[in-house]
Parts: C-alpha cells; structure tokens; sequence
C-alpha cells in the first residue's frame, strides 16, 4: 500500500509541474471548462441505456491509449517489479467518474464491465518503452506520423466505416450530425502523442512553413475522410448549411489540436483537452466564441514561439 501511495504521490508531482508549465492563466481560464464539458458529457451519457454502456469502453480506451503512450515503463520495472499493480491503482483513479455515474444511475451491468476491462490494460499491449527495435525517423515518417499512428492505435477504419453505415442510416434524422462531430474528435486524438525532437529537426522547412504543413496536412486529411458525411447530411434532414457548419467546426478543432501540441510540446495533452472542452461548449453557449478566438490567436503566437528552441535552422 506504502508503495502505492509513493507512486501516485510521484505521479501527481509530475501532472503539477505539467500544469505549471501550462501556466495558471490558461488553467484559470479553461480548467473550468474543461471539467464542466467533461462533466457535463459524462452525466448525459449516463442517463441513457446506450451511454452507460458507451462510458466503460471509453474510459478504458482513454487508459489503454495512455498506457501505449507511457514512457515510463523501464524505470518502474527497475524500481518496482510489480509495476503492473501500480498502474492499475492509477487507471483505477482516472475511472473513477465513469464509475461514479454509472452507481448513480445503477447501471450494474456496465459497471461491471468496467471493473473487468480494468485488469487487462497492463496486459492487453506493449506500451512504447517495452517495443522492441530501433524505427528509421525517416521525413515521410515524420510527415504521417500522426495519421499512421493514429489509425494503427484507434483503429480508425472500421470506426469510420461504421459511422458511414450509421450515417447512411440516419441521414433522414438530424442525430445523423453527431458522425462527423464524433469523427472529428477520434481524429483530434492522433494529435495527442508527441514526436521525437528527432523528428522535428529533420525538417528542411522553416518554422512558418512547417506549421503551416501540419495544419494543412491535417485538415487533408480531416476533409478527404469527411466528405462522404458531408454528402449524406447534405442531400439528408440536416442540409447542405448544417452539413458545412459542422465540417468547419471540425475543421476549427483540429487545427487548434495541432497547433496547441506544438505550442506546448511535449506535454500539450491537457491543453488540448482544453481546446475540445471549449468547442464543445462554443456549441452549447455562443459567448464561449470570443474565448476561443483568443485562444485560437494565442496559440497561432505561442506555438511558433515554443517551437523555436527545436527549429535552430531558421
């Protein structure tokens, strides 16, 4: 137990000094959005049948894509053999909202599967640290390291093949809007694991026109997935006028995502949950677009001014 208590105390340490670099004006400004968003996504899912089964996959898919991304796992193997039962109390941690609503509501069953899911993310893959053999940084690698990367770990594909099968489905229904806003927030996701430094510096490109490479890569990528959404809501209950209101919500989003990792890179995941927070609120709430106009342009300065200290050609 004394060395449980002695891993979380180290991990919060860690989460506090991210935090600090995040800076207590930007914390001050979307921490509460953040939690509200989040609690406020929770809640809803929670009061109906599909959402309380929807909520133990996602909290275990939000700590089985976090154990990929561990970079740690070597030197808790070589001060703590039983590694394996520190990650669990600190998975266990993070799913303690899921678990909460899903009491609240006594949805049981769910529960229960949360409770199952839980033991098998140590063991269901090999995180980062623990893969063997040494990969060629090549620049195309670099180029598409978020999108191969991304499909490799979300298993995107069949999640985008689904969500055109429900889209089709649904195109005579307004819901049918919610698969492309979902379809940009699986995508937001490739976003949230950092490169090497290595990889960053084998750009020939200045800084300008290597932001603007990502930003365009990625919304390449965002409108050539989402066309066929745009199609059906268009020709569907939702209109060509919605169709385009929710592709360039998209699109807003992820930009903001590649910018904001990039901004506070290597550890820009709780920025970036920030950014999501107040999309979505921007959606429920139109005063929340002054807020993200003014951190869309703080993340335009701050993003080029971070990223100086690993572009030492330009």
């Amino acid at each position: 137990m004394r060395e449980i208590q002695h891993y979380l105390g180290l991990r919060w340490k860690v989460l506090a000094r991210q935090l600090a670099e995040v800076g207590w004006l930007r914390l001050l400004l979307l921490g509460p959005m953040f939690v509200a968003a989040l609690g406020q996504g929770i809640r809803m899912s929670g009061r109906y049948p599909v959402g309380q089964w929807l909520l133990p996959f996602l909290g275990a898919s939000m700590c089985l894509s976090a154990h990929r991304q561990r970079r740690d796992l070597a030197f808790l193997q070589s001060v703590a053999p039983n590694y394996r039962r520190l990650l669990l109390a600190e998975y266990a941690l993070w799913q303690l909202p899921f678990w909460a609503v899903l009491i609240v509501y006594q949805a049981w069953l769910p529960l229960l599967v949360g409770l199952v899911l839980l033991p098998l993310i140590p063991y269901l893959t090999k995180p980062r640290a623990e893969r063997g053999g040494a990969r060629r940084k090549s620049l195309l690698r670099s180029e598409l390291f978020e999108w191969v990367s991304g499909y490799r770990r979300t298993g995107a594909w069949l999640v985008w093949a689904v969500g055109l099968g429900v889209a089709i489905w649904q195109r005579h229904n307004t819901i049918a809007a919610l698969v492309p806003v979902l379809w940009a927030l699986l995508l937001t996701s490739f976003y949230t694991l950092p490169e090497d430094a290595v990889m960053l510096l084998k750009y020939p490109l200045r800084l300008n026109a290597f932001l603007r490479r990502k930003v365009g890569l990625a919304l390449a990528g965002y409108l050539l997935s989402s066309l066929p959404f745009l199609l059906l809501l268009g020709t569907g209950a939702v209109g060509w006028g919605g169709a385009l209101a929710v592709l360039l919500w998209g699109g807003m989003v992820l930009t903001m995502m590649v910018l904001a990792k990039y901004a506070f890179y290597p550890h820009a995941s709780l920025v970036q949950g920030g950014v999501v927070a107040l999309a979505l609120l921007m959606v429920v709430n139109s005063v929340y677009v002054a807020l993200l106009a003014a951190a869309f342009a703080g993340l335009i300065w701050k993003s080029r001014r971070h990223l100086l200290q690993y572009r030492w050609h330009d």
